[in-house]
């Protein structure tokens, strides 16, 4: 589990990265290239993926739970996750 609170992690190449359980909240992560990641448990609220590259599975994962607004670029999260 890692901490990555209200982080910027634009454009990062996130390839098969283990994410479970991370604290994502607020976190901006437009344009990262995440496929064949792990998110399960990850804290998503108020986290921005708009642009961001995940495989279907992580996408739809990550709605389940996903709510709120970054507080840095004003994205709604689940509409930057297209849910």
């Amino acid at each position: 589990q890692a901490n990555f609170h209200g982080a910027d992690l634009s454009d990062a190449l996130m390839d098969r990265t283990d994410m479970s359980g991370t604290d994502l909240r607020g976190a901006v992560l437009v344009g990262v290239i995440a496929s064949g990641g792990n998110f399960s448990g990850a804290d998503v609220t108020d986290a921005d993926f708009s642009d961001a590259l995940l495989d279907r599975v992580d996408q739809r994962l990550l709605c389940q739970s996903a709510s709120g607004t970054n507080p840095i670029t004003g994205a709604d999260t689940r509409a930057s996750l297209g849910c």
